[in-house]
């Protein structure tokens, strides 16, 4: 969810009931604000690598590595692939995605073609050259800090179809 469009009082409600019931918070991590805030709240899953920042700041990392030390666990689905983070020219020039049935299953065929039609003007945004070099970073980062990693996706964002996007992060 986007924690910083939350008063405290809503996004402390979310957390103390989600861990009652003994179920885990995940929220966005793609910017430095966004992970700042999910550390102060209690998040367990923090979602995406952002590229705002080279590398993620000091007090983030000294953050997670109490959390970590003390608990509770913390876990972050990077979902490198799927947002075309580092794969949006290649996704942008298969169309066979597009046309894959088993990427439809189940959904009406008014919004199969929407999606189609929308591929029709899909243009992926030029990547950064540093893209790479940061998420690399930013991944060594949480490793060396403790974090467990997870396979995972909320995916299914411009340009990706979800069954897709979670082939793209594998």
């Amino acid at each position: 969810f986007f924690a910083e469009r939350m008063t405290p009082e809503e996004r402390s409600a979310i957390i103390t009931e989600a861990h009652a019931r003994g179920k885990k918070v995940a929220a966005h991590g793609q910017t430095d604000a966004e992970v700042r805030l999910g550390l102060a709240m209690g998040i367990d899953d923090f979602q995406h690598i952002g590229i705002d920042s080279s590398e993620y700041a000091s007090d983030i990392i000294a953050s997670l590595r109490e959390r970590v030390k003390n608990g509770p666990p913390v876990y972050w689905t990077p979902t490198i692939g799927a947002n075309n983070l580092l794969n949006g020219a290649y996704t942008a020039t298969k169309p066979e995605i597009v046309d894959d049935p088993e990427a439809y299953l189940g959904l009406p065929a008014p919004l199969v073609a929407e999606v189609k039609e929308g591929w029709e003007t899909y243009k992926p945004r030029e990547p950064r050259a540093d893209t790479e070099a940061i998420v690399k970073r930013k991944i060594a980062q949480l490793q060396d800090a403790g974090v467990t990693l997870v396979f995972g996706s909320d995916e299914g964002s411009a340009g990706e179809l979800a069954r897709h996007a979670t082939w793209m992060d594998a």
